[in-house]
């Protein structure tokens, strides 16, 4: 997910992917000086989840 399409003061861009019931495992960058990425940051989420909350249908993809 690219947070910087809702808060223009970040770069972070981050991706999760589902390993198992109630374990996902997430990878996270920044934008460096020079417009690079940083070195991945790892992280780990546990637990159910809520219901789904925000858009029931997301909004269709246009190619570029």
């Amino acid at each position: 997910m690219y947070y910087g399409a809702y808060n223009d003061e970040t770069t972070l861009i981050d991706e999760i992917r589902k390993l198992d019931d109630y374990v996902y495992l997430g990878v996270g960058t920044t934008e460096v000086e020079g417009g690079g990425r940083s070195e991945p940051g790892h992280f780990m989420l546990l637990g159910p989840t809520d219901e789904w909350v925000g858009v029931d249908q997301p909004a269709p993809q246009t190619e570029p």
